[in-house]
């Protein structure tokens, strides 16, 4: 019985060397792919510059208003003494949510008030581009008049 305990301990010793080998190979395989998938990241925002940065803003910026609103979530009733009556609360809010965008402009280095008037522009300049486009469908545009010179 003695050669064969050894020949068993040398087969779990094996067992538990392979199962210790393919778990830090996944282990390896999913760091690598984290890796990568950062550095990607890394190369589009680089590619891509403010927009990429937009994108994760837009993103983002839900959960953040959120987040500074979550305190008052849990308020079953609200005295509010101010001279300024109850919209202060709401300008507490939007104070901090201001705030919150401060914050991120010192960390990145980039101004997202201003990323965000880009994209507010962007959106009413898209919607102007509609409508002139539905205007054009329905044969006038917006300030002129469409005579029919047959009649």
């Amino acid at each position: 019985m003695g050669r064969q305990g050894g020949c068993l301990r040398a087969a779990v010793a094996e067992a538990v060397e392979r199962e210790g080998a393919a778990e830090a190979s996944a282990i390896m395989a999913k760091g690598a792919a984290e890796a990568k998938a950062q550095q990607l990241k890394a190369e589009s925002f680089a590619e891509y510059g403010q927009a990429a940065v937009l994108d994760l803003l837009v993103q983002v910026l839900p959960q953040v208003v959120e987040a500074a609103a979550r305190p008052m979530a849990g308020i079953d009733k609200l005295t509010v003494i101010s001279a300024d009556g109850p919209a202060a609360l709401g300008r507490t809010v939007a104070a901090n949510i201001a705030q919150g965008l401060q914050l991120g402009s010192d960390l990145t280095g980039i101004d997202l008030s201003r990323l965000l008037a880009r994209l507010g522009g962007s959106a009413a300049e898209m919607a102007n581009g509609a409508k002139a486009v539905d205007a054009l469908g329905s044969g006038r545009a917006e300030g002129s008049a469409v005579r029919d010179e047959g009649q």
